[in-house]
């Protein structure tokens, strides 16, 4: 009971009152409200705060009013409540918290009390407070009571049945972590506990002789000695098998409970005893004695909880295989309580089934390898052959648990496969459908087992699910019949439904399932099983591509997603195959798909998203496998226009890897007149890199890198700036290093930070590293260009005079920097900031120079840069017209080797000022670019 909660004072005053007075009635009235059979919600909250609120503020007060009442109240009942109420208020928590004198006066009432009370009922409700108080008490290395303990010696030794069964009840109830020091101070005692606990076993009164097993088991550690314990375990069993034989079940239940929870707690003293323990549990399930089932699942849980403790792992693998076969026997009966869907009576026995099942998977992972499939074998061999259609259904169930552990042990017994497979293929046609439901949910396993039956019978599964298909009228069957052969066609080699004489059969049996309109779980368990058909066996594909595409767009209509998903990817296998059926319902697909397309405008969030891919995968291969049914700049344009697929994974990577083809071969539909979709193909390709394998194959990916960088090297220079500002930044940033070879995508890059500071806004940082990209700062760095470009081209002139002009401009950068602030300022004026946008251009050009020079010293058809300048965009009008009578310069150098694509030149246009116009014009670099 919790009582963390702060209270009224007023609570706490009324507390106090109730608590401290000689009257009861309150308390009696407490008492009704929380025992009252009655329901009374608001006064039973009324009287579990006032016990909350005095067992956090009143604890000592509390237990000596409720001690007096359980001694001193007028009648059973009140004592009885106190009791309860004493039990019901957690000790634990309120023991250790009394003062010493109330202690002391909660001792006394017990030895006083445990004299006067004459109630039997009343002394079974105080025991377990009582051993509580005990457990308590001698939890603490410095307490004891004595007292206590002398007089349930005296009552375990009395004639009288009241005391022995309160001795022994206090003994069976106290707490795990303090019997070894009430056992440690009953040690000397040891003679007597064993008599009356021996008379107590064999006492013609059941309640003692159950209050017995729980003493014996909590003192179990005082009996440690082989003789004595033998002497009292086996007194313990004639025990038992007198309560099942003398008394109604529930004494029975209540001893082998005990029982149990030695075998649990004491595995050591056990173990030795533990064979004929299982053997005298199987003589009390098996007896003819009408026992009822909750009476043999109370003996047999004895087995059972061996089968969690090691130690007696061994025990049990070391009985003889026919005893092994009594021990699995028990939990197969119970799975005769299957529920049969025509006799509701049978409903409550549903629980007793899952226990079967459960026990039976312990079993068989404590028995294990060989040993189990050998007895799985026998069992299953009688089970499936009974005439008793509960039985056949129980072994298809021990076949079921079998199977999802010791497959590849079931596969290498020859026995069991030539017997036991052979059997079961009897449940395909059985004549009652919960056996024919278990044998096709078991096909369904993802199991070695039944993936083995798949490789090994194939053709038998395969006329067997197709009879069942044309035969079968129960609907659930038909399900699961559906289901089975699905997952048959998933896992089983592609050939084995082209091999099977009577395919046409199964094709007919799912096309009249769509035609006849079953739900939508069969439907679409029919159009999954057909889609895969197609896929494996193109022959049928073709010869039912007639009958099954009118089917299809009939299934597109439908509301439910599951169906119009399959359908619709029916559609895409069809089409795959460039079947001419196709062709007279190009139009109706067509407008189906623009319907799909139109409709679904937020497709990512959609509950048709994968819908919504699936048409475009169908238009895809449309485009691909029929264009001359179509007008391909129309419609080739649009499917593109619809890509990256996001939502069904299997069709992304199809389509995608289709874009990469059509890419590969430039298509012209594909890249429309004069290359207007280039930037859509690009924008594609860069977000289904940056996905990863997520939305295409590690090929798909490769091949994508391989094309961008072949666009990136054919994209006219012209039509760079055109592109990037097209794109997001994300988008720009994947593409940059795809045009690495073009110093334009960087000056547009650093022209859009440049505008950013123009308008008096931060630089956003990228995540693209510029190491590298950026001018010399020192003037190691300049020596370090001079020295690298004088060995690509020794004693080349424009070489010298582009160096040169490094040089000078090196040692303005000092200045240049000091300008900076003022250029980001007045970026567009004459004034200081040309100085900073002279050096930024002209170094530059110093570098595209030397890049030009080692490809000329290299023989080589592109610019191999040692280090790229970090901006080429120009500052101002001065610097612009410098630059480019630079460059007018330079590509007389370099006017030989016309093969040579220079486009820095032109990283100079679009600035915007006509005045430079003239010189742009004049540039036989037009001629390159």
């Amino acid at each position: 009971m919790e009582s963390d909660k702060e209270f009224p004072t007023e609570l706490q005053s009324i507390t106090f009152q109730i608590l401290s007075s000689n009257e009861t009635a309150h308390m009696e009235a407490i008492f009704y409200d929380l025992f009252s059979p009655e329901p009374k919600p608001k006064p039973h909250s009324e009287a579990l705060a006032f016990l909350q609120c005095s067992k956090k503020h009143h604890p000592d007060l509390l237990f000596i009013k409720l001690f007096f009442l359980l001694r001193c109240g007028a009648t059973r009942l009140t004592r009885a409540n106190s009791a309860r109420t004493l039990h019901l208020l957690s000790q634990p928590d309120i023991w250790p918290k009394l003062k010493p004198i109330a202690q002391a006066s909660l001792k006394a009432h017990f030895t006083a009390y445990l004299q006067e009370e004459t109630s039997l009922h009343v002394l079974r409700l105080v025991a377990p407070v009582l051993a509580e108080t005990l457990s308590i008490i001698y939890k603490d290395h410095q307490q004891h009571w004595p007292e206590v303990l002398d007089f349930l010696l005296s009552f375990t030794a009395s004639n009288d049945d009241k005391s022995r069964e309160t001795a022994l009840l206090v003994f069976a109830n106290l707490h795990k972590d303090c019997r070894l020091r009430v056992s440690n101070a009953l040690r000397g005692s040891v003679p007597v506990l064993r008599t009356s606990f021996m008379e107590s076993l064999g006492s013609s009164n059941a309640d003692i002789q159950v209050a017995a097993f729980g003493a014996v088991v909590s003192l179990v550690r005082l009996f440690s000695d082989p003789c004595v314990f033998h002497e009292l375990l086996r007194a313990m069993m004639v025990a038992a098998f007198a309560l099942l034989h003398g008394s109604d079940g529930s004494y029975f239940q209540r001893a082998f409970a005990e029982m149990v929870r030695l075998v649990m707690e004491e595995p050591a003293l056990l173990k030795p005893y533990a064979s004929d323990m299982v053997v005298d549990v199987l003589q009390i399930v098996e007896s003819d004695a009408g026992l009822s089932i909750e009476t043999q699942q109370a003996a047999f849980e004895l087995v059972m909880a061996m089968t969690e403790v090691e130690d007696y792992a061994t025990v049990l693998k070391s009985h003889n295989h026919q005893t092994l076969v009594r021990v699995f026997m028990i939990p197969m009966k119970m799975l005769l309580f299957v529920e049969d869907e025509d006799d509701k009576k049978e409903k409550d026995g549903c629980g007793v089934y899952k226990v079967g099942l459960k026990w039976l998977n312990r079993l068989c992972l404590t028995v294990g390898g060989d040993i189990v499939v050998n007895i799985g074998c026998h069992i299953l061999k009688i089970f499936l052959d009974s005439q008793y259609w509960k039985k056949r259904h129980a072994g298809i169930a021990f076949l079921t648990v079998l199977s999802k552990d010791f497959s590849d042990e079931m596969v290498m017994s020859e026995n069991f496969l030539m017997e036991v497979v052979t059997k079961f293929f009897k449940s395909f046609q059985d004549c009652h459908d919960r056996v024919r439901l278990a044998a096709f949910s078991f096909m369904q396993m993802p199991t070695n087992f039944v993936e083995a039956m798949h490789v090994l019978y194939h053709h038998r599964l395969m006329h067997a699910f197709a009879a069942a298909l044309d035969t079968t009228q129960n609907y659930k069957v038909k399900e699961q019949t559906a289901s089975a052969m699905l997952f048959f066609l998933k896992t089983t080699l592609p050939d084995s439904l082209t091999l099977y004489k009577n395919a046409d059969v199964i094709i007919n049996n799912f096309l009249s399932i769509l035609k006849g309109k079953q739900g939508a779980k069969l439907r679409s368990i029919a159009l999954v099983s057909l889609n895969i058909i197609a896929q494996q066996c193109h022959e049928l594909a073709h010869k039912y591509c007639a009958s099954y595409l009118p089917i299809l767009l009939e299934e597109c209509e439908d509301n439910n997603s599951e169906i119009k998903e399959e359908a619709t990817r029916g559609i895409r296998i069809c089409a795959e195959f460039g079947t001419p059926h196709l062709k007279p319902l190009v139009n109706r697909i067509l407008s189906y798909l623009s319907s799909v397309l139109i409709k679904e405008p937020n497709h990512s969030i959609s509950e048709n998203a994968k819908v919504y891919d699936i048409a475009v995968s169908v238009l895809g291969r449309i485009c691909e496998f029929h264009r001359d049914t179509i007008d391909g700049s129309k419609i080739v344009p649009a499917w593109l226009s619809c890509l990256p697929l996001k939502n069904d994974l299997i069709e992304a990577k199809l389509m995608h890897e289709q874009l990469c083809l059509m890419v590969a071969r430039l298509d012209k539909d594909l890249s429309g007149a004069g290359n207007q979709n280039l930037l859509k193909v690009l924008v594609v390709f860069i977000e289904v890199v940056d996905n990863g394998d997520k939305l295409a194959s590690p090929q798909t990916i490769k091949q994508m890198n391989n094309l961008l960088r072949q666009l990136g090297r054919n994209i006219p220079c012209t039509a760079i700036n055109t592109v990037l500002f097209s794109l997001n930044d994300r988008q720009r940033e994947l593409l940059l290093p795809f045009l690495a070879s073009y110093p334009v995508a960087f000056a547009v890059a650093d022209k859009g930070r440049d505008g950013a500071r123009e308008a008096g806004g931060e630089e956003k940082p990228s995540s693209r590293v510029d190491s590298g990209f950026a001018a010399p700062s020192r003037r190691g760095d300049r020596d370090h260009h001079r020295r690298r470009s004088r060995t690509f081209v020794p004693g080349c002139a424009a070489a010298e005079a582009s160096l040169t002009a490094v040089d000078a401009n090196l040692t303005r950068r000092e200045e240049g920097e000091r300008c900076e602030e003022r250029e980001r300022q007045n970026a567009c004026g004459e004034g200081e900031g040309v100085a900073g946008g002279f050096y930024r251009v002209s170094a530059a050009a110093a570098f595209s120079a030397v890049a030009v020079c080692r490809a000329h010293r290299h023989r080589s058809h592109e610019l191999r840069w040692g280090r790229k300048p970090s901006s080429l965009c120009c500052c101002s009008h001065r610097a612009a017209t410098a630059t480019l009578r630079f460059f007018v310069f330079l590509s007389y150098f370099v006017s030989a080797f016309d093969s040579i694509k220079f486009d820095v030149a032109v990283s100079v246009i679009g600035v915007g000022d006509a005045a430079i116009a003239p010189v742009v014009l004049e540039s036989p670099l037009l001629l390159w670019v």
